[in-house]
């Protein structure tokens, strides 16, 4: 309404204005009623995931290194490139290299979803099943555990049944071979860590 132009019509006998179509705003007007979306939706991710490992990574890793316009940076973006990262360092088997990107992601869940949220549950046990995967020492055997005790935590929480539900629940997330690691041994970490 503020924006409405009101002229007398030419009919009118002076006492009420009649409404003019709304004047063309201006370019700076336009732009700050642009709306803005992150630029990493499922279209996005997809493609990304399509490409072989190794120029998927050059890819995200540019994604990463580009300097966003401020209106146009997204947190969400890099949460999911991150995810994107974890996961195909994982595939190319850099475990070590992966664990970071699995717990910045985790790190951004907490701070910013609900605090018993089904995501961050899903990124924690990733982020234990990595850590496993690249243990060094028992502190890193202890990193893995804490993950894992978390996940199971936060999912005892919000659905209850201990470590038979979860398990049950996250069966094909158990099953899904982000690692190039031998399924015998997939399957031990899963049974150390979860129970």
């Amino acid at each position: 309404l503020l924006d409405m132009d009101f002229e007398l019509g030419d009919d009118a006998d002076g006492d009420r204005p009649t409404k003019k179509q709304k004047v063309e705003k201006s370019a700076s007007s336009k732009e700050k009623d642009e709306v803005h979306y992150p630029l990493l939706g499922p279209e996005v991710q997809g493609e990304l995931m399509a490409a072989p490992a190794t120029e998927r990574l050059e890819l995200i890793n540019e994604l990463l290194d580009q300097k966003a316009d401020p209106v146009q940076d997204f947190k969400c973006d890099k949460y999911q490139l991150h995810i994107l990262k974890a996961v195909t360092m994982d595939e190319l088997g850099k475990h070590g290299q992966a664990l970071p990107e699995w717990e910045a992601t985790v790190d951004f869940a907490v701070k910013n979803f609900p605090p018993l949220d089904e995501m961050t549950i899903a990124l924690r046990v990733q982020a234990a099943l990595c850590a496993l995967s690249c243990i060094t020492d028992e502190k890193d055997r202890a990193n893995a555990k804490r993950h894992a005790n978390e996940a199971l935590k936060m999912h005892d929480a919000l659905f209850g049944g201990g470590s038979t539900r979860f398990r049950k629940r996250y069966d094909k997330e158990f099953s899904c071979r982000l690692r190039p690691i031998p399924e015998a041994t997939a399957s031990a970490n899963v049974k150390e860590l979860f129970g």
